[in-house]
């Protein structure tokens, strides 16, 4: 099924300039008030929904409405015209931002921390360098909820390659796993239809995950099985739907996350609630990384050595983002600092071994 994606910027002050409503809107195009809600959070339509959209939006009526307003310096009815012809489609490819409301996270949470209903102290035994004034071997630590950060990463495209699409596969049978969809589904639901096929198939591949094979049969069953996987993923990508892995690394292990996009959506970006990184990284890993920080308290975990600190935070903080700003990210600085005197052989070796690693090239 073809599809267009409308730019949602445009879409919306030209909605606003007419001050219409989603509704408003969605009577006069007759199309699905859902629709106008999808459109203004960046998912894609078909073409016939885009003509209703385009016909209306450029029709006498509302040209000469928004000539009265302050959508473009005194336009003439073809400026106008134009203007929405040319900027109502989005073109190229797409980025895309998501942010998961896990509930794994909760139940990790719960897991995690002493909580006041049982008293019992939970105690993971593992090593957190933020401790920097005790001793190595008093290094560990309880998880606290405060442990828990909003991580900002960047998903795979299962597309690009053999190895990430058999990484979803693999990703689709574990037992705690993420679906997340931000993708037009047009009202003939074919892609709900190859939804609910590949679904059965992952059900049905599950039952069989740890089972060798005990007779040729049941081998070729299975081989069956991971062919009708590859078909319908296949299936997705002629509807103009693609899928994008990502991952939440909590205490209780990694859940994958995946994405169900329009296939105009070359990368995507999503921030999830999880473990702080100095809690599931080696400590020898620890130095070779930073944290960044975005807007709303939201940090990207980026591989850089730790030779130039004051540089470095004076370097992005004019890019407009802030790195190390707080007392807890500084606590990162001089433990990984700690971790490179005590465990690396001091800042020498570090930096060759740093050099070896392919860190300074």
């Amino acid at each position: 099924m073809s599809k267009v994606k409308i730019n949602e910027n445009v879409f919306k002050s030209i909605r606003g300039e007419l001050g219409l409503t989603q509704k408003d809107i969605a009577i006069a195009c007759n199309i699905g008030i859902k629709t106008v809600h999808n459109i203004e959070n960046g998912l894609s339509v078909t073409n016939t929904t885009f003509s209703k959209i385009k016909e209306f939006l450029v029709s006498a009526d509302i040209l000469e409405e928004l000539q009265k307003t302050g959508l473009l310096w005194e336009p003439s009815m073809q400026d106008l015209y134009d203007y929405i012809s040319d900027n109502l489609e989005q073109k190229g490819d797409t980025e895309k931002h998501i942010s998961i409301q896990s509930p794994f996270t909760i139940l990790d949470i719960q897991a995690s921390v002493i909580t006041k209903v049982s008293q019992a102290e939970y105690d993971p035994g593992i090593y957190d360098p933020y401790l920097i004034n005790e001793d190595k071997d008093k290094r560990f630590s309880n998880i606290h909820e405060e442990d828990y950060i909003n991580m900002r990463k960047q998903a795979e495209d299962t597309s690009l390659s053999p190895s990430n699409l058999k990484k979803l596969q693999d990703a689709c049978l574990e037992k705690n796993v993420i679906w997340k969809h931000s993708a037009y589904f047009g009202s003939d639901s074919e892609e709900l239809n190859t939804l609910r096929k590949l679904s059965k198939i992952i059900e049905s591949a599950k039952l069989n995950i740890d089972k060798e094979a005990t007779s040729l049969n049941s081998l070729t069953e299975s081989i069956e099985k991971e062919n009708a996987f590859f078909e319908c993923y296949s299936e997705l990508q002629s509807q103009g739907l693609n899928i994008f892995l990502g991952w939440q690394v909590l205490n209780s292990g990694p859940v994958p996350i995946i994405f169900i996009v329009d296939k105009d959506i070359k990368k995507l970006e999503y921030s999830v609630k999880e473990l702080h990184p100095r809690l599931h990284l080696l400590p020898t890993d620890m130095p070779f990384y930073s944290l960044r920080e975005y807007p709303g308290k939201t940090f990207e975990l980026q591989s850089k050595i730790f030779n130039g600190i004051t540089k470095d935070f004076e370097r992005v903080k004019k890019e407009g983002i802030t790195t190390f700003i707080t007392d807890a990210e500084n606590l990162w600085i001089e433990a990984c600092q700690n971790i490179i005197e005590e465990d690396l052989g001091g800042h020498k070796d570090f930096m060759l071994m740093a050099n070896e690693m392919g860190y300074l090239g």
